[in-house]
């Protein structure tokens, strides 16, 4: 029994080695036969790719099997994407079939069924492979189609974040009010008016990013009622929506109101009910309100008045906004006060506003104090925009560019600060205080409003951002009267706001304002006050450069009567010693050459000639440089060092311009060394055409040495021999000295 056992398992491996083999046999005959069907190619890039098109080809199939099936999607479309990004190099016209955009709908209609959170995200991941993987542009008409599927399967949720995605993204496409429309039906047929406030607002932003008005369509605004009256929010929801619904005013909304207040009060939502009578009544002043607009255009205030009449006595009920319809855009008070008794109202703030904001419109800033001045009286306080409108105007002054007297300033700030207490938060708009501190900052009674704008930047609230801290330093920088008093409120308004950091060019704006201050012209700046500012600058991670240091030398050498002042002096070495250790550039020869000349300019040669001996033992030098240390040793009455500083340039092969070559000829003059002057004029200077030739300054100077050493002529003759185009450009007075 055991060997029969054994004989028998060992005829089932036999066999079953048989099968494998016969499988592989025929596995091996159709791979012949799909290889024989296929264009032929030597090369192997090219066999791999034509087996790449058949794997495609059959994912591309199984993807539309799922498709007709009408599911299991997902997993073909992911395979078949899969292998598209693995495949390069390909062959349009070999390539597998290309899906088009109907089919890619139909496997997001297929996906969207559900609703589940992975096919929305994989429908997604559809849309944006379209352009990359297929070629196929997306249009807004796909966006749609995603959205009414969903909503046509009852995802309202999925629908409703969609749309949310395409208005809060960065986005190519925004919902129309089809689609906004559309949800909304769904919102009413699902009684999920819960989600109404959330869908006006994301409406409203749609609009804008496309370029229209926020306002709701009067479609939209029906569906809004119609989804509240089959589906009644809470109290606080419908004061919400209503109060958007006012924000446009349509007066066709009024029957639906009514239509809906009756369903709340057969309901008993008596509340309900109150809110919706409310809002329309506020249509029907609307309605009435529009009428009289009309009529003032077309037969003025006295027409519109009449029309009242006539309304009034059917029961219209003026409001204060009538008032501002019939006003229009006068500024008379008087007619104010004849609406109010004809009217039988009493005007309010807005009204005020409005008839204020009329009379800053036609530019009578006297007429807008008294307005001002009259509802003060009757207390009434302004609206806290026209306040701010009308401290602008005020400021700015009845005439121009004529700085406002004392009165109005102060009636300037007390706007201003009943503005800031009708704010709940208590805080200043940065644009409005920046303007008032200017004010104050600029009225010639300085004893009492300096101290008035110190006191204000201390105490007042102000919504503050690098722009608005570094325009209030500088404005106070120009009334500083020295360097000290500069510096302390420069740290002053940086205490105040210590969380706030002017931009780059906020403080390059600052410290030349600060080397401008009233004292700059009779005094050195302080260094160590200047680079605190810079310190602060390095510490906000702005660059430093040679700007900075420009300015402050630059107002050294501005100084009158700079030359021999010791505090000059310091100021200029510090500022060296600060540029010796700068950690954030290396200093230019520009800048070297800049606080060479601020050397010269205090009177320190020996200072200079320091900085130009490291300038030489660099290499780091120019022409400039050269000028500036010759005219200071020439200054100093040393006429010999500049000949050697020459000789040692040029032998080290600098290239001298026209005017260093001509200083060289004038040191070399000077010491009467004849010889040397006609040497470095015949044989070394260059020849032309070269921009650095000899010129005919350079021959007056050897000339003028020549005559005084008795050579003159001989002179002349070498310069005609050696130096002929220069010869021919001398005028006759160089030639023939006798003529002079």
């Amino acid at each position: 029994m055991t060997l029969l056992r054994v004989l028998s398992n060992s005829n089932e491996f036999l066999a079953s080695i048989s099968a494998l083999q016969r499988a592989r046999r025929l596995a091996n005959s159709a791979s012949v036969r799909r290889a024989a069907a296929l264009p032929r190619s030597s090369g192997t890039r090219f066999q791999r790719y034509t087996t790449s098109s058949y794997e495609l080809s059959s994912l591309v199939a199984a993807y539309k099997a799922s498709v007709r099936r009408k599911k299991g999607v997902a997993g073909p479309y992911q395979n078949l994407t899969r292998a598209l990004r693995k495949k390069d190099q390909c062959d349009a016209d070999n390539g597998p079939e290309t899906l088009s955009e109907e089919l890619l709908l139909q496997g997001i209609r297929v996906l969207l069924r559900s609703g589940g959170a992975k096919n929305v995200e994989l429908s997604k991941t559809v849309l944006s492979d379209m352009p990359v993987l297929f070629g196929i542009p997306l249009r807004l008409e796909v966006y749609e189609d995603v959205v009414l599927t969903l909503l046509k399967y009852g995802h309202t949720i999925a629908a409703l974040e969609w749309l949310r995605n395409m208005v809060q993204e960065p986005h190519a496409f925004v919902p129309t009010d089809r689609l906004w429309s559309k949800l909304l039906g769904q919102l009413a047929a699902n009684r999920m008016s819960s989600l109404i406030p959330e869908t006006i607002q994301l409406i409203r932003r749609g609009r804008a990013f496309s370029g229209c008005d926020d306002s709701l369509p009067a479609e939209v605004a029906s569906l809004i009622l119609r989804a509240l009256a089959e589906n009644v929010p809470d109290l606080e929801a419908l004061a919400h929506i209503l109060d958007e619904l006012k924000k446009d005013d349509l007066p066709q909304q009024a029957s639906e109101l009514l239509f809906v207040k009756h369903i709340f009060e057969r309901a008993d939502l008596r509340s309900h009910a109150a809110l919706l009578h409310e809002h329309y009544l506020h249509l029907r002043l609307e309605q009435q309100n529009q009428k009289l607009s009309e009529e003032l255009l077309s037969n003025g205030r006295g027409g519109a008045i009449r029309l009242y009449r006539t309304l009034s006595e059917k029961g219209f009920q003026a409001q204060p906004s009538t008032l501002n319809v019939i006003l229009g855009d006068s500024s008379d008070v008087m007619a104010l006060r004849e609406l109010e008794r004809e009217m039988n109202i009493t005007a309010t703030s807005p009204t005020w506003s409005f008839l204020l904001q009329n009379a800053l419109h036609d530019g009578d800033v006297v007429r807008a104090k008294s307005i001002y001045t009259e509802a003060h009286t009757s207390g009434i306080s302004l609206v806290r925009e026209t306040a701010e409108a009308l401290v602008q105007a005020l400021c700015r002054g009845i005439k121009p560019l004529q700085v406002p007297d004392d009165s109005t300033i102060d009636l300037a700030l007390r706007i201003f600060e009943e503005s800031i207490r009708s704010k709940s938060d208590g805080q200043a708009e940065a644009g409005i205080f920046v303007i008032l501190l200017r004010t104050l900052l600029l009225s010639p009674n300085k004893t009492k409003y300096l101290a008035l704008a110190i006191s204000m930047i201390e105490h007042t609230d102000v919504s503050m951002n690098g722009s608005t801290l570094h325009t209030i330093i500088i404005m106070l920088l120009r009334v500083a009267t020295t360097f000290d008093r500069a510096i302390a409120l420069y740290e002053f308004v940086k205490k105040r706001w210590p969380d706030v950091t002017p931009r780059a060019e906020g403080y390059s704006r600052i410290l030349r304002t600060y080397c401008r201050t009233r004292g700059a012209q009779t005094s050195p700046l302080q260094p160590d006050q200047y680079f605190q500012i810079v310190r602060d600058m390095r510490h906000a991670k702005h660059p430093v450069t040679d700007d900075v240091y420009s300015l402050a030398l630059s107002q050294i050498r501005a100084v009158n009567g700079v030359r021999g002042r010791e505090d000059a002096l310091f100021a200029v070495r510090r500022i060296g010693c600060y540029l010796m250790v700068e950690p954030s550039f290396t200093p230019g020869i520009g800048l070297w050459n800049q606080l060479m000349e601020t050397y010269v300019a205090v009177g320190s040669v020996t200072e200079a000639r320091r900085v130009w001996e490291r300038l030489l033992l660099s290499g780091r030098y120019d022409n400039k440089s050269l000028r500036i240390i010759v005219r200071a040793f020439k200054m100093a009455g040393n006429t010999v060092l500049p000949s050697q500083i020459y000789a040692k340039v040029h032998k080290a092969g600098f290239m001298l311009d026209i005017t260093n070559w001509n200083n060289w000829l004038e040191s070399v003059c000077s010491a009467n060394m004849f010889e040397e002057a006609t040497r470095l004029l015949c044989l070394e200077m260059p020849s032309p055409p070269d921009i650095n030739a000899p010129d005919v300054r350079s021959a007056r100077i050897v000339l003028t040495c020549a005559k005084k050493n008795g050579q003159y002529s001989k002179s002349l003759s070498i310069i005609r021999k050696h130096l002929p185009e220069l010869w021919e450009r001398l005028p006759e007075t160089l030639k023939n000295p006798e003529l002079t």
